[in-house]
This record gives structure tokens, C-alpha cells and sequence, in this order.
């Protein structure tokens, strides 16, 4: 028995994307500080004006370039897209391609996730992920929790999702004019925009980090890192996972004990660890 393809055209994927993003940006953070009844609170007021406008005119400037260059073939070979759903693709790794979206955003929360534990339990880094790079708070820390998690990445990742797409058009302009091959447009694809997402991170993030130069430095690196896999992967929610747990290992390690934490995000990677096994691993080979 094979598996039935759903025939659903990327084209519409995409625009569960953008609902699935502005579900995380706009729905779920204004319900919960509505239902707390901190809406008059002046700096969560301020945090859900900035980021939900981040997001949509950022998102706006995505689908424009999305779309257009799904229209725009006749320089396909560098490839149609920037890294927003386009798994697979060139000059994303080819293997992916027999990855799913949601298969790949799996993998992305056990991987990541893993990392990001091992590297709080054992403190790598010093005092740990957790105790590095943290944002001053003007909020309580469960209004931090969600919106450190949820909205603030998602925001950020289509704003520098924006970008990456300027930068993309940018070099595919460069590509056609100079006639460059495509091992030299995928050099600077992947050697160019990463390190220029990179320093708009440093930009970005240089109010809330203004007297440590350390904590610059790690905000490039983490971008460059997380840019680079998105290009990689072709999938822009691989790099928004690892931007939300990297938040959310931040806040939620001041909200709750050591051990709350390691129980929980044990737990947490377990179930979705069954969850993958069970969806492509086990229900996989009782349908061939």
C-alpha cells in the first residue's frame, strides 16, 4: 500500500505559512495579555505594537518576493526562492528534498532542543545559554515567557527572512548581469548573506546590548549560524525553532528551578521524538 500525496501546489503551503506565523505573532500573544489584563501596561503595549508591525510589513515584503520569484523564471537556474519554503532546492542541500515541512520542523525541535539542553545542563558556555545574551525584561517573567517564545522570534525571523530576500534578488541580479555559474552564485549565497544577516543582528540588538561587546559578538554568531541553516535547509521555520528555544531556554530557566527545567524539556523532547517515530518511522512502514 503506498502513501497518497496530498497534490496540495507549494504555492498554497506558503500561505499557511504566513497564517500559520501571524497565528504565532499576533493571536495567541494578545489573547494571553488581554486575559491577564496587562494591555495598559505601557511597555507591553509597546511590545505588541513593534513586533506584530515588524511582522507584517516584513511579511509583506516575503510573499512580494516569494511570489515573484515563482513568476520570474527565466534565470532559474539559481534557483526561485531565499530560504522561506523551498526544502531541497537548489542552492539549498538537495537530500533534503525527501524531507516534509512538518518532518523537518520536527527534527529541528529534537535537534536543537537537545543541543540547547545539553549545553544549560553542562554550562558550556560559561553560565550556559541561559545565562547569556539576556534581554532586559520590563515584564513579568510569564509575560516574558510568551512573549520572549512566541512572538519575538517569529517577528524577527520575517524581518530578517525580508532581508535575506533582498539580499537574494540582489545577487541573482549580480548573477545574470555577470553570467556567474552556479557554484560561484551558491559561494556567495552562502558566504555573503549569512555574514550580512549577522551584523543587522549586531544593529538590531545593540540597544539591549549596548555595553557588552561580548554579547554582540554572540548575537552574530548566533545569526550567522541560524542564517545559514536556513539557506541550507530552504525552510525558514528550521531557523525560527531554533530562535524560539533559544528564548525560551532563557526565560523559562528564570521562571522555574534547574530541575523544573531539565524535567520539562526532557519530557518535551520525548514526546516529540515518539510523535516523529510514530508519524515516519513506524506508520510509514505499515503503509508500504
Amino acid at each position: 500500500m503506498k502513501i497518497r500525496s496530498w497534490n496540495i501546489p507549494k504555492e498554497a503551503w506558503a500561505v499557511f505559512l504566513i497564517v500559520f506565523s501571524a497565528f504565532i505573532v499576533y493571536l495567541i500573544p494578545i489573547s494571553q495579555v488581554l486575559s491577564s489584563r496587562e494591555i495598559t501596561n505601557p511597555e507591553i503595549a509597546f511590545q505588541l505594537s513593534l513586533f506584530p508591525i515588524l511582522w507584517t510589513v516584513s511579511m509583506i515584503v516575503v510573499a512580494g518576493l516569494y511570489f515573484t520569484r515563482k513568476i520570474w523564471r527565466k534565470e532559474n537556474k539559481y534557483g526561485n526562492g531565499f530560504g522561506f519554503f523551498e526544502i531541497g532546492e537548489f542552492p539549498s542541500l538537495n537530500f533534503l528534498k525527501k524531507y516534509t515541512a512538518p518532518q523537518l520542523t520536527l527534527l529541528s525541535f529534537l535537534i536543537f532542543g537537545t543541543l540547547f539542553l545539553i549545553a544549560n545542563v553542562t554550562r558550556t558556555l560559561g553560565s550556559g545559554f541561559t545565562g547569556l545574551s539576556v534581554l532586559p525584561q520590563q515584564f513579568s517573567p510569564t509575560q516574558s515567557l510568551v512573549f520572549s517564545t512566541l512572538l519575538i522570534p517569529m517577528a524577527e525571523e520575517v524581518f530578517s527572512l525580508a532581508f535575506i530576500g533582498l539580499f537574494v534578488f540582489i545577487l541573482v541580479l549580480m548573477a545574470v548581469r555577470y553570467n556567474w555559474g552556479k557554484t560561484e552564485f551558491a559561494g556567495y549565497y552562502f558566504g555573503l548573506i549569512p555574514i550580512a544577516i549577522g551584523l543587522l543582528a549586531m544593529v538590531w540588538h545593540s540597544t539591549a546590548y549596548q555595553n557588552s561587546d561580548v554579547a554582540l559578538g554572540l548575537v552574530f554568531g548566533f545569526w550567522f549560524i541560524k542564517t545559514l541553516i536556513v539557506l541550507a535547509t530552504g525552510f525558514f521555520l528550521v531557523g525560527w525553532v531554533m530562535h524560539l528555544l533559544n528564548n525560551f531556554f532563557i526565560d523559562f530557566s528564570r521562571l522555574y528551578s534547574d530541575g523544573t527545567v531539565l524535567g520539562f524539556t526532557i519530557f518535551f523532547l520525548f514526546a516529540v521524538l515518539v510523535l516523529y517515530l510514530y508519524l515516519y518511522v513506524f506508520k510509514k512502514r505499515n503503509v508500504e
